[in-house]
């Protein structure tokens, strides 16, 4: 992520193995799989803009030319077709097969870049001790992989899981300089409002939403 974000892409986007295994039945996906390597356990799409069609190209071959397995995808359909694929991430993760889904209870941590790959390996060992696996997609230049581990939710055991993921993802974003909520709304994750801000601020935003949303 740092060493692509140094070339001032628009937009960075990932998705994982397991987002890729379950698009291959996309209807997307017969548009760009000759672009994708057999076996490729990630896929990571760049887009550069520009002044016009020359300036972008440059600038996207430049980058290609920088690093390892960079294709340079300049047709417009071609191009849809993979953001296409990555808009449908979250619905493709539903298919994946058995009882345990990918569930987006804390799939919002967002972390500064250079804290990106430490807070992945600490998502993974975490998952990796309650014995649950998960699909990951995001937005690298932001630094928020959604990351969903798959859980039963009519498991007791599983919700119990639910509780200590939450719990040790939010310690592991906190101690990354990050919080739990890097794009979307808390909701339930406001209970972690005053760990992330302690409670002057906490008790401060507590008003603030009492005197604007009373109900």
């Amino acid at each position: 992520a740092v060493r692509i974000a140094a070339h001032t892409p628009h937009a960075i986007e990932t998705m994982d193995g397991m987002v890729l295994d379950l698009a291959r039945d996309d209807v997307a996906y017969p548009l760009v799989e000759h672009y994708i390597m057999p076996g490729a356990r990630a896929l990571t799409l760049v887009e550069f803009a520009g002044e016009g069609k020359d300036e972008t190209d440059a600038r996207a071959e430049a980058f290609a030319a920088s690093g390892p397995a960079s294709a340079v995808v300049s047709d417009p359909d071609e191009a849809a077709g993979f953001w296409g694929l990555r808009a449908r991430a979250v619905g493709v993760l539903g298919a994946l097969p058995g009882s345990r889904k990918p569930s987006p209870f804390v799939e919002d941590a967002g972390v500064p870049l250079d804290r990106l790959p430490a807070f992945i390996e600490g998502f993974e060992a975490i998952l990796a001790s309650e014995g649950l696996t998960c699909g990951r997609f995001g937005h690298l230049d932001a630094g928020v992989i959604h990351i969903r581990p798959a859980v039963d939710t009519t498991d007791d055991a599983d919700v119990e899981r639910v509780r200590r993921v939450s719990d040790a993802v939010a310690k592991l974003a906190k101690d990354n300089d990050g919080v739990l909520w890097g794009e979307h709304g808390k909701g339930v994750r406001g209970e972690y409002n005053a760990y992330f801000f302690g409670a002057t601020i906490d008790a401060a935003m507590r008003r603030i939403k009492g005197a604007a949303d009373p109900g």
